[in-house]
């Protein structure tokens, strides 16, 4: 046999045993990614939207499980040239492996029934205009690395979509906020983001994940702006909307005792108190140690309000 040597061994067995190898060694939410790209191949233009929905893996998770994925060769990413548009897909050789996973993992209904909702939603059907699937596919995050002149012209991007007929028109708006915002215009930014987070509650789409953001930045813009009571209460008002997500939760329910405590109401105050603080030391594993600082810096801010009160 030494002689010989192994042999040969078919290409499709070889890449089957060394993605295999691959995915025993991913944390689960990479796992789930990739089984919903392979399930939502063919059907749509894979952004992390589409991510999202079928898998149902978000924020700091998606994130590292798509660079983990990508980190270990499994997908690939294609940015258009033209729009920025970021898109995905598995590769060849992982593809069977990854539909295996999803099989066996008893995932292949949920990531169907999570497609399906997809594709359902008008944001979910690819908007024609490539400026306007750009925009849309646009992380926010982002304007915290780009200068003056680079925002501006993100600005003027979004007020040039938004002169198009289109059905995106408020998630580009909360985007042109969050650059007014990011400008130093705060007035301009709440004024948007209140156009943007009413529609929003008067839509009953509150929850959606896009729209969860939307509310929770467009209430720190409002009380950014002023203190008064109206503009509290606007704040309260849009947090209580998403105040049962979990996407935000920390942050939404540290805000939202702070807010209580500025307006002298007592009882929310200690409820919501009461409720960041389980959730922190019950599910405290959810979260990083930045947004456990940011909480604790908004419970101490808001007991200094409660005791200048008293």
């Amino acid at each position: 046999m030494w002689g010989k040597g192994p042999g040969i061994i078919p290409k499709q067995e070889l890449d089957n045993f060394c993605v295999g190898q691959t995915l025993k060694h991913l944390e689960l939410p990479a796992k789930r990614i990739l089984g919903a790209i392979a399930a939502s191949e063919g059907q749509t233009t894979i952004t992390t939207e589409c991510i999202h929905a079928v898998s149902r893996v978000s924020g700091a998770a998606l994130d590292s499980g798509l660079y983990e994925l990508e980190c270990a060769g499994l997908i690939s990413v294609a940015v258009d040239e033209q729009t920025g548009l970021i898109t995905y897909s598995v590769m060849a050789m992982a593809v069977e492996p990854a539909r295996h996973l999803s099989r066996r993992e008893k995932w292949e209904q949920e990531f169907a029934r999570g497609l399906n909702d997809f594709l359902q939603k008008d944001h979910g059907s690819p908007a024609a205009d490539p400026l306007v699937r750009f925009l849309l596919d646009f992380n926010p995050a982002k304007l915290k690395d780009m200068n003056p002149e680079e925002i501006t012209e993100l600005g003027r991007r979004v007020e040039r979509a938004n002169s198009r007929p289109h059905a995106h028109k408020m998630q580009l708006l909360a985007l042109a906020a969050e650059c007014e915002r990011h400008m130093g215009n705060i007035i301009t930014s709440d004024d948007l983001y209140r156009i943007v987070a009413d529609e929003i509650l008067r839509s009953g789409l509150a929850t959606e994940e896009r729209n969860q953001r939307i509310l929770l930045e467009a209430a720190t813009v409002a009380k950014m702006r002023s203190q008064t009571p109206q503009q509290l209460a606007r704040a309260i008002q849009y947090l209580q909307a998403i105040e049962k997500e979990h996407l935000h939760s920390l942050r939404v329910l540290g805000t939202l005792v702070e807010l209580s405590a500025h307006i002298g109401d007592e009882i929310n105050y200690k409820r919501y108190r009461e409720r960041v603080s389980r959730l922190r030391d019950k599910e405290r594993s959810r979260f990083s140690e930045s947004q456990i600082d940011s909480l604790e810096e908004a419970l101490r801010r808001a007991e200094a309000i409660v005791n200048q009160h008293a």
